[in-house]
């Protein structure tokens, strides 16, 4: 059994089994790109092997705990995730399907866990945010229980946690900031299956630590990270460059992304987050693509376009 699917499986077993335990969940964006797919599973291992407490408050120490790493998107959005599905296709021996038992928001496990999280009186569910800072708008109610968050987006301290790592944009994955706390374990040698998954979100989101986005799109975190886990992985900078424009040509795929329906396209990679005012209150929902927005609304039309958005807008504030 490969050393993921040996992580899941133990996982799956103590939620079943075990009903006196502390629950923590690791919890990426609800893009759910490549970077917060990644990152919070790599995450959700380090606490693991580092026997961390659900709630660093440690109110109850006596409690055991465990750290469950949750894709933020359901079991069918996360079949749209390209990326991702390309990154663990180059290793599917290491971080596979057969290797991921991933456990998506939807997932009747952790929806009956997660129904707990509005019960004041329930201490046993913790929330630690992974690639976000900030709760997406369906989510907020989860926001006393947040203990840890670990992010490389502008953070204004909205959310508060007992646990921070947020050193801002100028880093470029948060899979960099995860892979400093591997790198910094002296007596636990991280896994050649975790270093993969940390590995794809760095080279994609630093183009491959390229000189020209030196400090606006990576910084020496990322560098370091990116070296750590090459020399881990018995890679050179050249095999990288070839993960990048593998990563690229498929994912920029027009034919392919242009096939699906408009509502699957916009749901790829989308957020919505709400800003505050004195006045009132701003809803915003964000839409990234891999391929060019022009040639989206060419192929669908302007108006089929607009009207897909709005309606995407509407169902996540709940209107």
């Amino acid at each position: 059994m490969g050393y993921l699917k040996e992580f899941y499986s133990n996982l799956l077993n103590k939620i079943e089994t075990d009903s006196e335990l502390l629950y923590n969940i690791v919890i990426g964006n609800t893009s759910a790109d490549l970077d917060s797919i990644c990152s919070s599973i790599a995450y959700a291992i380090y606490l693991s092997v580092t026997n961390s407490p659900s709630d660093p408050n440690k109110k109850f120490p006596e409690k055991k705990s465990i750290h469950i790493p949750v894709v933020n998107c359901s079991r069918r959005e996360l079949e749209l995730k390209i990326p991702f599905k390309l990154w663990t296709s180059f290793f599917p021996e290491k971080i596979g399907n057969e290797e991921l038992q991933l456990i998506c928001i939807d997932d009747y496990i952790i929806s009956k866990i997660l129904s707990k999280i509005n019960d004041k009186s329930d201490e046993s569910v913790f929330i630690s945010l992974v690639d976000h800072n900030i709760l997406d708008i369906k989510q907020i109610e989860w926001k006393s229980k947040v203990r840890r968050i670990i992010d490389h987006h502008q953070d204004n301290n909205e959310t508060q946690a007992v646990e921070r790592i947020s050193p801002g944009p100028l880093v470029g994955s948060c899979s960099s900031l995860v892979t400093q706390l591997w790198s910094n374990l002296q007596n636990f040698e991280i896994d050649t299956s975790v270093a993969l998954l940390l590995l794809g979100p760095i080279i994609k989101d630093t183009r491959c630590i390229s000189k020209d986005l030196y400090n606006k799109r990576w910084n020496k975190i990322d560098e370091e990270s990116f070296n750590f886990l090459i020399k881990k992985l018995h890679l050179n900078y050249q095999d990288c460059l070839k993960y990048l424009e593998l990563l690229y040509s498929e994912s920029n795929n027009s034919k392919l992304i242009l096939s699906l329906d408009i509502s699957d396209i916009l749901t790829m990679d989308y957020k919505c987050f709400s800003y505050y005012t004195s006045s009132y209150d701003i809803m915003v929902g964000y839409s990234s693509f891999e391929i060019k927005l022009v040639d989206i609304i060419d192929h669908f039309g302007y108006q089929q376009f607009l009207t897909k958005c709005v309606s995407l807008l509407l169902y996540s504030i709940k209107l």
